[in-house]
């Protein structure tokens, strides 16, 4: 199932055990990243084939190069996928607290709760206001600023 997580453990040769935890991914996400494994693959089989030392050095370079690379990026996706997450569970609260704002508005509608209720929502409203600025600067942060939002 892709998204779940599959724990292994491996013994290397010197007998030293690691734990690895690996994320399934839908192969229709990581096709190119297969065939592209599957054609250094080949090529290296065939420099092993040949003794092509040369070759086959070279191609294990690239394999292991390639590798970093991929980890590097999953890596960054799951920083990503962390701070939206973050940023969506905080956008999540400021929003209830909105909604909280706007009842106790509509519930003070006569004017002697009026006057009691707007300083506290006021200053309520600020605060909101300053969780938005910031939640925005993070935003920018993780993503870049949209251009449409003015600084």
């Amino acid at each position: 199932m892709p998204g779940s997580v599959l724990r292994l453990r491996v013994r290397k040769a010197l007998g030293n055990e690691l734990d690895l935890s690996l994320k399934r991914m839908a192969t229709s996400v990581i096709a190119d990243k297969m065939r592209l494994f599957e054609l250094f693959t080949a090529i290296k089989d065939r420099a092993i084939k040949s003794k092509d030392d040369e070759a086959w050095n070279r191609c294990d370079e690239c394999i292991q190069l390639w590798t970093k690379m991929v980890v590097a990026d999953a890596e960054h996706e799951d920083c990503i996928v962390s701070n939206v997450e973050a940023l969506q569970k905080n956008c999540a609260q400021i929003t209830d607290d909105l909604h909280a704002a706007l009842e106790r508005l509509a519930a003070s509608r006569s004017p002697s709760r009026r006057a009691s209720r707007m300083g506290q929502d006021a200053a309520y409203m600020s605060q909101v206001h300053g969780q938005v600025r910031v939640m925005r600067v993070e935003l920018d942060r993780m993503v870049g600023p949209p251009p449409h939002l003015p600084y």
